[in-house]
């Protein structure tokens, strides 16, 4: 996963997958939210999926998962 090395599956639904990760360089702890590649070609998905990036990227709260970045990956 990139920089990051998936360590436990935290929470699954129809639409993604949650991982528990450690970034490879620095071994901070992050979720990485795993989209399932069979939704990926649906048009209103992708825009439900931007509309929660620009809202998570907006949250700042002590108890709030912090949202770092979007990384697109081809998984086999």
């Amino acid at each position: 996963m990139g920089d990051y090395i998936a360590d436990q599956l935290i929470g699954q639904g129809s639409f993604a997958r949650v991982y528990r990760a450690y970034h490879k360089a620095t071994h901070q702890a992050v979720a990485i939210k795993s989209i399932n590649r069979d939704l990926l070609s649906s048009e209103k998905l992708m825009a439900n999926l931007e509309q929660e990036i620009k809202i998570l990227k907006s949250l700042k709260h002590p108890n709030i998962v912090r949202f770092y970045e979007v990384m697109v990956t081809v998984c086999r």
